[in-house]
C-alpha cells in the first residue's frame, strides 16, 4: 500500500513536472520576444547615454542592463514568469532613460549657440562703449558672468544647463544693447561669423597636413560646403541663416581635426 501510495505521489509529481515544463516552452517564444524588445529599448538608451547622458540616466541604464540580464538567466532555468516579469522591468528602466535624455539639446546644437552668444557678446561690449546707462552696465556684467558659467556647463557635459545660460546671457546683453540704443546689424554678424569661420578652417586644413586620416578629410570637405551655403545665404541677405550655416561649418571643421586627433 505505502509502494503505491508513493508510485502515485512520484507519478503525480511527475506530470506536474512536464506541465509546467509544457507551459514553459508554450510561452517561451513569447518571452523571447518580450526580451528582444527589452534589448533593442536598452540600446536605443545606451546611444543616448553614450551622446549626452547624466549620471542619473547611467545609473538608471545599468540596473536596465542587470535586470534584463538577470531576466535572461530566469528563462534559462525554467522560471518565464519571473524572466517576463525582469524584462518588463528592464524595459521600464531603459524608457526612463530615454524619456531623460530624449528632451535634451544636441551638443553641437549647444557648442554653436554658445559661440554665437559669445560673439554677440563680444560685439555688444564695444558697441556699448561709452554708454552711461549703469542698468545697460550691470546687464552686460551679468550676462558675461551667465555666458561664462554656461561654457563651463559645457565642458561639464551638462548641455541643458549650458543652454539656457547662454540664452540668457543673449538676453540680458540684447536688453542692455536696447538701453543704450544700439541696434545690431545683421550683416555685420554675420559678416564677423564668416571670417571666423574661415579662420578656424584654414587652421583645421593646416593641423591635418597633406594627407588627412579619410574621415577627418570627409568631414573638412562637408565644412567647407557648408561654409559655402552660408556665403550664400549672405550673399541673398538672409544674415541669421548665413550665421547659422556658417556656425554649423566651424563645428564640422573643429570635428574634423578632434577626429584626426583621435586616428593619429
Amino acid at each position: 500500500m505505502h509502494s503505491r501510495l508513493v508510485s502515485i505521489l512520484l507519478a503525480m509529481g511527475l506530470i506536474a513536472a512536464l506541465n509546467g515544463r509544457a507551459r514553459a516552452q508554450a510561452a517561451s517564444p513569447r518571452i523571447a520576444a518580450e526580451l528582444e524588445r527589452t534589448t533593442e529599448r536598452i540600446e536605443r538608451a545606451r546611444g543616448l547615454v553614450v551622446r549626452s547622458g547624466t549620471g542619473a540616466a547611467r545609473t538608471e541604464l545599468d540596473q536596465a542592463v542587470a535586470a534584463q540580464a538577470n531576466a535572461r538567466s530566469a528563462l534559462a532555468s525554467g522560471r518565464p514568469r519571473l524572466a517576463l516579469g525582469l524584462t518588463i522591468r528592464a524595459r521600464r528602466r531603459a524608457d526612463r532613460v530615454i524619456a531623460l535624455l530624449s528632451a535634451l539639446p544636441d551638443s553641437e546644437r549647444v557648442a554653436m549657440q554658445l559661440q554665437r552668444s559669445r560673439e554677440w557678446l563680444d560685439r555688444i561690449r564695444h558697441r556699448t562703449r561709452g554708454c552711461d546707462d549703469p542698468e545697460a552696465a550691470t546687464l552686460l556684467a551679468s550676462a558675461s558672468d551667465l555666458q561664462a558659467h554656461a561654457e563651463e556647463a559645457a565642458r561639464a557635459d551638462h548641455q541643458l544647463a549650458a543652454l539656457q545660460l547662454t540664452q540668457e546671457a543673449s538676453r540680458r546683453a540684447r536688453e542692455a544693447s536696447r538701453r543704450c540704443h544700439v541696434t545690431d546689424s545683421g550683416r555685420d554678424a554675420a559678416d564677423g561669423a564668416l571670417r571666423r569661420t574661415d579662420q578656424v578652417l584654414r587652421r583645421a586644413t593646416e593641423r591635418l597636413g597633406g594627407r588627412p586620416e579619410p574621415r577627418a578629410a570627409r568631414t573638412l570637405a562637408q565644412a567647407a560646403t557648408v561654409q559655402e551655403e552660408a556665403r550664400q545665404e549672405f550673399q541673398a541677405q538672409h544674415w541669421d541663416a548665413s550665421i547659422q550655416r556658417t556656425l554649423a561649418a566651424r563645428a564640422l571643421a573643429l570635428r574634423a581635426q578632434r577626429i584626426a586627433g583621435r586616428e593619429s
